[in-house]
């Protein structure tokens, strides 16, 4: 097999394969499905990354409508989380108005949100693997909406999830850019 064939094929599955062996992942309603210690070390890593303050952190990841966190086995660490969540009306509304789409905000209600994979775990695949396991738990193909700063991050969800661009605003002096998936 020539030496390119081999590097694509190894580039692609070696990923998946590793995430499995390396990694005990988690999806579904956070109460039910992630045990307490690793919602409590992902609030704490949130936290230091300035994400949510560590309270905010352990209430939106309680509350969240479907978790999915990457527990390394051999540490018994969560490392990667990614959560999609109900967002109320008149808070959906500020983000849409100010990314001018106000008549989206009906139809986008759940956000996926702070997906957060620590350093030294990143380039493994969590992220895409965490990120396609929620998507598909989606009922109906429920529409959703993510928002980043990060122009890689928003690159990846619409190559690697087909989220499309919807709007984009300024916060912080950093563009925050929105987008959907129908």
């Amino acid at each position: 097999m020539p030496d390119s064939l081999y590097s694509d094929i190894n580039r692609i599955v070696n990923p998946k394969i590793n995430t499995y062996a390396l990694y005990n992942l988690y999806f579904g309603d956070p109460k039910k499905r992630v045990l307490m210690k690793h919602v409590e070390t992902m609030a704490e890593k949130l936290a230091k990354q300035k994400m949510l303050n560590r309270k905010t952190a352990v209430d939106s990841l309680l509350n969240t409508k479907a978790i999915g966190v990457a527990v390394n086995k051999k540490e018994d660490e969560a490392v990667a989380s990614v959560m999609v969540n109900f967002v109320p009306k008149e808070e959906r509304d500020k983000i849409f108005k100010k990314a001018k789409v106000l008549n989206l905000s009906d139809k986008f209600r759940f956000e996926l949100m702070n997906g957060f994979t620590d350093e030294e775990h990143r380039r493994k695949g969590l992220f895409t693997n965490l990120t396609d396991r929620l998507l598909k738990l989606r009922r109906e193909k429920t529409p959703i909406f993510a928002k980043t700063h990060n122009i890689e991050t928003a690159n990846r969800l619409m190559t690697g999830f087909r989220f499309q661009p919807i709007g984009d605003y300024q916060a912080k002096g950093e563009t925050v850019y929105l987008l959907g998936l129908s």
